[in-house]
């Protein structure tokens, strides 16, 4: 089921639904037009190619060549963008030849090739493309596993992101007044084990883990933290921030068991937002957004889908 409220000049369209138990996350925010709030920062690529329509995935687990309904149904939209959200594949190994064989299957099947051929693809990665069940810093096979990830991509060669620890990245589209900034984040590679929960589950509950208040832990690291306060001062009309899990629940796993002080570095840009939207794919829901450009945007828009 869907819910849309729309006002002023931005739309979206429908969603379709898998089976997979994951939630990713997209926050996108309209931003001031004023452009003398923000410095001149940089995303770390830029498109002259103006975009109105963007549609994400996420949590892939097949296992042959059947074409995906969802994925097909996603292309119809003809998107400007397709974004995949993490758990690109079920790798969930230490072997990298087992891990290329998962990306080779994603690769050759029929509804990814239509994706690869008819727009351009960003993509991050979670737990599973990562290699391990909700991994992080202790994973021995990342920096392996990385340059499997960017190489499947076709990340350049000369890129940024295969110059630095992580698959963190950020894309800026089109011109003045109609600028677009998509920031993926990388929510494994640096990530510090998480505390267990030790209190009593309750029904519909995961109780994996509990808020922490140990300021030596990290989830995104101190170099990615950095970088995402500069990314968040990129002049931009409308800013997307991609997460691979959740950005409000805790009980799963979370950039809300982050630090206060890390929490005050994103107030301090997203109170500078007149509203913002967020746009979940709950049960690897796949998704595009579709958006107009005003200058004189004050609007709230929100998109949101049902856990059920």
């Amino acid at each position: 089921m869907s819910l849309f409220i729309q006002h002023g000049t931005f739309s979206t369209v429908s969603a379709a639904t898998t089976t997979n138990m994951i939630m990713k996350t997209l926050l996108l925010f309209l931003t001031l037009s004023s452009s003398s709030l923000f410095a001149a920062e940089k995303s770390d690529v830029s498109f002259p190619k103006t975009i109105t329509k963007i549609a994400f995935g996420s949590c892939y687990n097949g296992k042959d060549n059947t074409p995906v309904a969802v994925l097909d149904a996603a292309m119809k939209q003809n998107p400007d963008l397709f974004i995949f959200l993490g758990d690109n594949i079920y790798g969930d190994t230490k072997d990298m030849e087992v891990l290329k064989k998962k990306y080779t299957v994603l690769g050759a099947n029929p509804s990814f090739q239509n994706i690869v051929k008819n727009t351009q693809v960003l993509a991050t990665w979670d737990d599973h493309d990562y290699g391990v069940n909700d991994g992080g810093n202790d994973y021995s096979k990342r920096v392996e596993s990385e340059k499997i990830f960017l190489d499947f991509f076709n990340e350049p060669k000369d890129s940024v992101r295969r110059q630095r620890e992580g698959v963190y990245f950020s894309y800026s589209f089109g011109e003045k007044g109609k600028v677009v900034q998509v920031i993926l984040l990388d929510t494994r590679y640096f990530r510090d084990r998480l505390p267990k929960s030790k209190a009593k589950k309750a029904p519909g509950m995961m109780n994996w883990y509990e808020p922490t208040t140990d300021t030596s832990k990290t989830l995104l690291g101190k170099a990615q933290w950095a970088w995402l306060e500069k990314q968040l001062q990129v002049q931009a009309d409308v800013r997307i921030i991609g997460s691979s899990i959740q950005m409000i629940a805790y009980e799963k796993v979370s950039l809300r068991i982050i630090t206060t002080a890390k929490i005050k570095v994103l107030k301090k840009f997203i109170s500078a937002f007149e509203y913002g939207l967020k746009c979940s794919t709950h049960y690897a829901r796949k998704t595009a957004i579709d958006f107009h450009f005003d200058k004189n945007v004050r609007c709230f828009l929100s998109n949101f889908f049902a856990s059920i």
